[in-house]
């Protein structure tokens, strides 16, 4: 944990070691329950920190996927309603080949609220995964994060996305060196309607995501086959016919894919592929 305190434009000091905590305990919740954040879901956390109220109010900006990225308000203990300070947290799963073990690698912003600038302190963390309790810091006593998702995750048959439009952006990422264990592919249902200038520009029109595919393994995930990678023929999005689980390898075929030579393999140690329902996002 960072051990000293920042103050950013003659802001009372703020204790790095204590937001390192914050950012812990809500990665400490689960990815996929901090993804299943709509859009206007509020997050809040109450702490004291030498003898004092400090509070952080946030909510999920990023879109569905296996990262999840908030963005919020912190409330310094002079604060009434409106926050001086800004704070945002970004939570992307990752494989530390040093170690030979799955992180998340944390990224945290906190900087004046502004109109014009943000202008932000930040650092990185690296969490392990699973996410363990973190040690216990002097001089704080930590809230419960409340307005996190209770329900869970409803569960989709993977059979039964066969034939829907999937959005390819992680594989993509995965293909093109990024080093993950999870990827976490959008499902789509009917077309939005499309006006008539974007149908003559050619947009894509999916509207949002009703499901997500999501393939994990117990260590860095591989894409095959190279041909991938192979230009700008291969689309963002694209109808999976068939999701096939093999041994340590989960196999994508559409008619879609045929950049890829008409499947796509994503492969790791321990592969495991599901598939839940989306709500509003």
């Amino acid at each position: 944990m960072p051990d000293a305190t920042i103050s950013p434009r003659g802001i009372p000091p703020i204790r790095t070691d204590w937001i390192a905590d914050v950012a812990w305990r809500l990665a400490a919740a689960g990815l996929e329950r901090l993804g299943e954040l709509g859009e206007d879901d509020t997050i809040s956390v109450t702490d004291q920190v030498d003898g004092a109220q400090w509070r952080i109010e946030a909510f999920r900006i990023s879109e569905p996927a296996s990262w999840v990225e908030f963005d919020g308000d912190l409330f310094l203990p002079t604060d009434r309603d409106r926050a001086t300070m800004r704070v945002a947290l970004a939570f992307v799963p990752s494989w530390d080949a040093a170690a030979g073990t799955r992180v998340i690698e944390t990224r945290v912003e906190v900087g004046p609220r502004g109109a014009v600038t943000f202008d932000p302190e930040n650092w990185m963390l690296r969490i392990p995964d699973p996410v363990s309790e973190p040690p216990a810091i002097e001089g704080v006593v930590p809230g419960a994060w409340q307005g996190l998702p209770t329900a869970g995750l409803q569960p989709v048959a993977v059979e039964a996305l066969a034939g829907r439009s999937m959005a390819f952006g992680e594989v993509v990422e995965v293909a093109e060196g990024a080093t993950t264990w999870i990827v976490s592919l959008p499902i789509y249902g009917k077309p939005a309607k499309q006006g008539f200038l974007a149908r003559l520009r050619g947009e894509p029109s999916l509207g949002d995501p009703e499901a997500m595919l999501v393939v994990e393994a117990d260590g860095p995930l591989t894409v095959d086959p190279a041909a991938l990678l192979a230009g700008e023929d291969f689309p963002d999005h694209g109808t999976v016919d068939l999701v096939e689980a093999e041994v340590d390898t989960v196999k994508l075929s559409g008619t879609d894919l045929e950049a890829a030579g008409g499947w796509i393999g994503i492969a790791g140690p321990g592969i495991r592929v599901s598939a839940h329902a989306l709500g509003a996002t």
